[in-house]
């Protein structure tokens, strides 16, 4: 478990104290991967920010869907330290996964294959 700085509206790595294996993780991230990470003790998706406008990689990440929320709530602790940690299963599905399998979904599939 490592922690990270909370300063702003998205994660730099440079605020990031975790071990090296999560660094180069985070860092081999190609602008606009999703990833999953675990900050203060809940889960949720952020995206590694796109490039510069001369080309080079922006060292941060910044939380999307529900994780937006959830560091917005962290506001009032500007400045403090929070436990950092990716994931279990980190990489998030990408988009095109999750777009096909949403047309499987149905009410009848649903009712079919609930239990298995």
């Amino acid at each position: 478990m490592g922690s990270c700085l909370n300063n702003g509206d998205c994660l730099w790595f440079k605020h990031l104290e975790t071990d090296e294996s999560s660094f180069h993780r985070l860092y081999k991230l190609k602008a606009g991967s999703r990833i999953r990470v675990e900050i203060d003790g809940v889960v949720g998706h952020w995206v590694r920010m796109d490039d510069g406008a001369d080309g080079r990689p922006t060292p941060g990440i910044r939380p999307i869907t529900q994780a937006k929320k959830h560091w917005k709530s962290l506001i009032p602790r500007r400045g403090e330290r929070l436990e950092f940690k990716l994931a279990r299963h980190a990489l998030a599905k990408p988009a095109v996964v999750q777009v096909m399998t949403d047309e499987w979904k149905s009410a009848e599939d649903e009712a079919a294959f609930r239990n298995l």
